[in-house]
Parts: structure tokens; sequence; C-alpha cells
């Protein structure tokens, strides 16, 4: 496997798009921030039968374990299916390392995690976990795997890496295709408020907000759709 990642400080960075994977400050609370808050979770699980979160990057793993985590937490009646997409995996290593690095990341749940990992990327990935909750990676161009995540999803979580270095992840294409699988009142978290990012979900229905950024960072990005 071609090597993805390289360790600034303990910090995992990737190599073809010279960006972190998440905070060196606090990853989990960058990551329930961004994602979780600003599509208004756990809240909405309350009372919701099945819930569907569809993810872009899925890098470390690291949103999958916040959520995860975040899940057991409220333990809601209903299942959650969460769906993500990756162009460039990372090795099972490389992801121990990268969680190992987050103290607020449970080791149990870490273990149970990495018990799944796949060692060979050919085919998708799918894995189950305790209270009902269902992982499904896609490996790919995610204007690819896009077209087979669910038909509606409920919450997206936008983290490919800066709109700078990785333009694809943020195109009007792909806006299109967030759209596809976007219902009334479907939301979107991301950290980013790149001025074509903030036109590209308008324009794909989505009415979007910033709001405060965590840590340094002054803003961050929430929306929901057909509102």
């Amino acid at each position: 496997m071609t090597k993805q990642i390289d360790w600034v400080g303990g910090t995992p960075r990737s190599l073809q798009f010279d960006d972190i994977y998440y905070s060196p400050l606090d990853g989990y609370g960058e990551s329930r921030h961004n994602f979780l808050l600003n599509n208004n979770l756990p809240e909405r699980w309350e009372g919701a039968n099945d819930f569907t979160i569809g993810e872009i990057g899925f890098g470390t793993g690291l949103n999958f374990i916040v959520t995860y985590q975040e899940w057991l937490k409220k333990k809601p009646q209903g299942s959650l299916t969460f769906c993500s997409c990756e162009l460039y995996p990372l090795s099972k290593d490389d992801i121990q390392k990268a969680l190992s690095a987050v103290p607020e990341v449970d080791s149990e749940i870490c273990a149970l995690f990495l018990s799944q990992y796949p060692t060979e990327f050919g085919s998708d990935w799918k894995a189950e976990f305790l209270e009902s909750v269902s992982l499904q990676v896609f490996w790919g161009e995610a204007r690819d795997c896009l077209a087979r995540y669910p038909e509606v999803v409920d919450a997206w979580f936008l983290d490919g890496f800066t709109p700078r270095t990785n333009p694809e992840l943020w195109s009007p294409e792909i806006f299109s295709l967030v759209k596809g699988h976007s219902g009334e009142g479907t939301t979107i978290g991301t950290f980013s408020v790149a001025r074509d990012v903030r036109i590209g979900l308008t324009e794909s229905g989505f009415e979007v907000e910033k709001v405060s950024g965590f840590g340094g960072k002054r803003e961050c990005l929430k929306g929901v759709f057909g509102s």
C-alpha cells in the first residue's frame, strides 16, 4: 500500500493533500462540533426509527467513532446507518495510531472497530456494531461511491480535505449528488465556509449559514435542505 500519511508532532497529515486529518488540540471535540452539533445531533435521534448519516471523506474513521460513542451515550431506540467513502484508505496500523492519539476515543470501541477494519480495499466494507449501528464504507472516487449511498440521507458530514488542495470533493458535481440523496429536512455540517462551498450548497437546495467554528477556527457551516 502506498504511504498516505505523515506525522507532524503526533498529528496525522495527508501526503496527497498536505492537510491534517483532525485538530491536534482536540480532534474529538472538533468532530463533535462540526458534524454532530451542526446537524443537531444527538437530539434528532430521539423518536427516529432509523437514521442515516452520509459522510464524504472517511479518513481515520474518527467521525464515525465520535458518532458511535455519542450514540451509545444517548441509546436511542432506532438504528443508525453510517455511510462514507474514501479514495485513499489508510492502513490498519495508521488508523490505530491516529485514533490512539485522541484521548477521548474509547479503547474498547476502538478495538472493536479495528477488529473489523479491512486489510484489503478491493471491495466495499460493511461492519456491524452494538446498539443497532452499522457502518458502510465505499472505496473509490466520491462521485462513483455516492451512487451507492442510501436513497435518502438524514444528515451529511462533509469532511473532505480543504477545498484549496482537494477541490474535487467540493465541486458542483458532488453537491448535485448530495442533493440527489437529500430530502426535506436533510441537514449538513462542515468545517469549510469557502465561498464556492456556500454557493454550491445553496444552488443545490440547501439553506446554509455560518456559525461559530471550533477552537481557533472562526467559523464553520451548517445547512438544511428544502427549507
